[in-house]
């Protein structure tokens, strides 16, 4: 059995490849119209076709599956089959195997039935603050994610729209 170590050494290798690409594309966002405020007007009037641009400059296509469905190919089992060693860890802070279970989740949004699935092991009264804008926890980002996802309105309202 792997431990836990083990199991977050996998998860955040998998952290750090989602998050390349996303950081890569808030700097170009940033480098296109000066701000890489996801609320402000300028990215909102403009963000798709922004998307669009920096997908043919990495050389990829909006139908390319080469962001969240090659994580989550690799993410999901390992998360199914270790879910018992990550729901009992009692720390959800960066970089914790639980937060980075999360973090991998919350950004598979093509597979609304997982996120569900896992916000069950998330304790909505955690007082760590995931990466919301008002400091809310990771329970309460993923529960507003499945909400969108499923077509509600938000609870806690921290999900930008992209």
């Amino acid at each position: 059995m792997l431990g836990e170590y083990n199991v977050n050494q996998q998860l955040e290798a998998l952290v750090n490849q989602d998050q390349y690409w996303r950081s890569s594309y808030r700097q170009y966002v940033q480098q296109q119209i000066g701000t890489d405020d996801w609320s402000s007007p300028a990215y909102s009037q403009n963000n798709q076709r922004l998307f669009a641009d920096w997908l043919r400059l990495v050389g990829h296509t909006a139908d390319d599956p080469f962001l969240d469905k090659q994580t989550r190919a690799m993410a999901k089992p390992l998360i199914e089959k270790h879910i018992d060693e990550i729901a009992a860890s009692p720390d959800d802070s960066y970089g914790s195997v639980k937060y980075n279970a999360w973090l991998l989740i919350q950004h598979m949004d093509d597979d609304v039935q997982f996120q569900r699935w896992f916000l069950q092991h998330l304790d909505p009264n955690s007082t760590t603050p995931a990466s919301g804008p008002n400091g809310n926890n990771p329970y309460q980002m993923l529960h507003d994610r499945v909400n969108i996802n499923n077509g509600q309105p938000q609870q806690f309202n921290t999900q930008m729209s992209v």
